[in-house]
């Protein structure tokens, strides 16, 4: 994976994607985003404002790698968790959940490109598993879904908050919910302890 960024800012894998995945929306706006050189490893917090969005916050972490070029990892892109298909078609396969937002569809434009073959699933965002870095808590929503989101055998109507081992079901095809981050974890805290010792 060789991350790289666009014109926007937005960091995307050149190997998978020939241009940015984000910018394809024609109602992006444009901002002059200063360029970060691949190589630097950034280990604080710092803000900033792409493509009209709310402020938010960022982290870069090194990440161990034995090739030429370091990585630089976002933090929406440091693993929260995981989800695991248990319904026949796909069984045992698994997603990572990020810190934000995780969209979940067939397409990848998608943060979670669901490929079993369950085209009950929509294309575009049928559903988001949110990970609220601030109070390590994760959410589920239905969004755009022809077919509706079940936690647990109920219907997801609006923000509703996940456990650990909660069954979801999209579509035709049922998930387990596995948190990593959470009051006893988060990459903060690791970090925090990192820098005491």
């Amino acid at each position: 994976m060789r991350m790289i960024p666009c014109h926007n800012g937005h960091y995307y894998d050149e190997n998978n994607h020939s241009s940015c995945p984000y910018c394809s929306d024609s109602n992006t706006i444009v901002q002059d985003v200063e360029p970060v050189e691949k190589t630097m490893i950034y280990q604080k917090k710092e803000d900033y404002a792409i493509a009209g969005e709310e402020l938010k916050t960022e982290m870069f972490m090194n990440t161990a790698s034995n090739k030429e070029d370091s990585s630089v990892i976002k933090e929406n892109e440091l693993t929260a968790g995981w989800i695991v298909i248990s319904s026949q078609k796909g069984r045992g396969s698994s997603y990572t959940l990020t810190y934000g937002m995780n969209t979940l569809g067939r397409s990848h434009s998608n943060h979670i490109a669901l490929e079993n073959g369950d085209n009950a699933i929509s294309r575009e965002k049928h559903a988001t598993i949110i990970y609220d870095f601030e109070n390590c808590v994760f959410y589920i929503q239905h969004n755009d879904g022809k077919y509706l989101t079940y936690l647990n055998g109920a219907l997801v109507s609006g923000l509703t908050e996940l456990k650990e081992r909660d069954r979801i079901k999209i579509g035709h095809t049922e998930f387990i919910f596995m948190p990593l981050c959470s009051e006893s974890f988060s990459w903060e805290k690791q970090e925090n302890q990192d820098n005491e010792n």
